[in-house]
């Protein structure tokens, strides 16, 4: 990743190409791609929520048995989305048996906003990816 990098353009001179700017955006996201490899090698990846499987969570991995340092997976979240599972949901949502998909970022204003908003995707059978947080807060918790 570092080698993409180039030298930082002078302030005096305008450049018009965006060469550089593109292969400094393509380090980023292969270092960022590093880092999260190295979380998962060292066991911090897939991040555990104690009582996560007391919600009615679920975890699609077929390694569901037990997490990359050899404990119990129960509790813990979704890590990447093997190929596998990814194909049977595109199958679904082609098909009808799943209407469509929505995407949840950061946290709801409240718990009962979170689960209202969660369980009327499920009721309604639509796929939901939940990601990110605010202030160290996600509409999982």
């Amino acid at each position: 990743a570092r080698d993409l990098l180039h030298p930082m353009p002078s302030d005096s001179r305008w450049m018009p190409y965006l060469g550089e700017t593109l292969d400094s955006g393509m380090a980023t996201l292969f270092a960022a791609e590093a880092i999260e490899a190295v979380r998962f090698v060292r066991g911090d990846e897939p991040q555990r929520i104690p009582g996560f499987h007391m919600t009615g969570g679920s975890f699609t991995s077929p390694d569901a048995g037990t997490s990359a340092n050899g404990n119990s997976a129960n509790g813990y979240l979704n890590g990447p989305i093997d190929d596998v599972q990814l194909r049977s949901w595109g199958i679904a949502l082609v098909d009808g048996r799943m209407p469509g998909f929505a995407a949840i970022v950061g946290a709801a204003k409240s718990n009962e906003v979170a689960v209202k908003i969660v369980r009327e995707l499920q009721r309604r059978n639509i796929l939901i990816f939940l990601s990110g947080n605010v202030n160290g807060r996600s509409i999982i918790h």
